[in-house]
């Protein structure tokens, strides 16, 4: 009997291993289809990227789309009933039909980019298109809901937002944002900012209107690539203002003085340092103009720094950060 028994536990243990196996093969394949129907999709995916890229719509396209945008979305406005009568009444109720919200979705999206160009949301906006948009009935839940209306409400902002004048509110503001990050101009400080930072702080004003954007960071902004290759940019009202803060500065003498590190006092420089102070504080203001006021952090230190002598004790300077070393 015991032996019976041992023998049906093997056959059960291997039945279950023999199942754990094959279960473990049949999920390390659907794994492994899953991969390559991922990478085929991928692919897929950038072959069509790759075929949209090359489509150019002409004017006359997006003339086309533009007016079957409007008469699709015309379709769907609300229409007034009226019971026959000789009389004039107010309607009884309104009748429409529901368009489907992917295809309101579609149509949104289509207007919008077309109306990026401000020709385009002139002409839909003499065709009262903004009429076709506000009347469009359409069954959807909350989430499409939001995506649909700010659409519709970007559409409707650019229809309204004429280029010149949004361009010259953007510069302005680019070159207020770019003023209030400075620091005083009586101290030194580097002007440039990374582009990624800029771009991360201006998403909303760039997603208004990228053209307008665009022209407005080129007409206000300096762009260049520090030394280790990073774009950096500033506005150059604030370049222009720096630069003739430190050469009017430079043009005046001044009594420079330091902190003894041993006693922590104040002491001037005799006439000798000073002087050689100042021609060193010229030379660096000249060089830091000349090269567009970049690369702040890594100005030549035989441009910046000189040595000097504290009650016989000799120290090394650096103008630039004004620091005693």
């Amino acid at each position: 009997t015991t032996k019976v028994q041992s023998k049906k536990e093997q056959k059960r243990e291997q039945s279950v291993r023999r199942k754990a196996e094959q279960q473990k093969r049949k999920e390390a394949e659907t794994k492994a289809r899953e991969k390559a129907h991922k990478q085929e999709f991928a692919v897929l995916c950038r072959e069509i990227e790759r075929k949209c890229e090359a489509i150019v719509l002409q004017n006359v396209h997006k003339d086309d789309l533009l007016s079957s945008c409007v008469r699709l979305l015309r379709l769907f406005e609300w229409q007034a009933y009226c019971p026959a009568t000789a009389y004039n009444i107010s309607p009884e109720y309104r009748l429409y039909f529901y368009c489907e919200p992917n295809l309101l979705h579609r149509l949104l999206t289509i207007l919008a980019d077309i109306t990026l160009d401000y020709r385009y949301a002139q002409r839909l906006l003499h065709a009262e298109g903004y009429k076709a948009l506000l009347h469009c009935a359409t069954t959807t839940n909350n989430v499409i809901h939001v995506k649909l209306t700010q659409i519709g409400n970007n559409i409707l902002r650019q229809m309204f937002d004429e280029p010149s004048l949004l361009t010259d509110v953007m510069m302005r503001q680019i070159k207020l944002s770019f003023e209030y990050l400075c620091r005083s101009f009586s101290e030194l400080y580097d002007p440039y900012m990374p582009v990624e930072t800029f771009i991360s702080s201006f998403k909303a004003l760039a997603a208004r209107n990228p053209v307008s954007f665009k022209t407005a960071i080129k007409n206000t902004c300096l762009i260049l690539r520090d030394r280790q290759g990073n774009l950096m940019m500033s506005s150059r009202d604030l370049l222009n203002k720096y630069a003739a803060t430190l050469k009017h500065e430079s043009q005046h003498s001044a009594k420079w003085e330091s902190q003894d590190p041993r006693t922590f006092q104040w002491i001037a420089y005799d006439d000798v340092d000073n002087e050689q102070i100042e021609t060193l504080w010229r030379t660096f203001v000249e060089y830091f103009i000349e090269t567009q006021m970049q690369n702040f952090h890594f100005v030549p230190s035989e441009r910046c720094t000189c040595t000097v002598q504290i009650r016989e004790q000799q120290f090394t300077i650096n103008v630039r950060d004004f620091r005693q070393i």
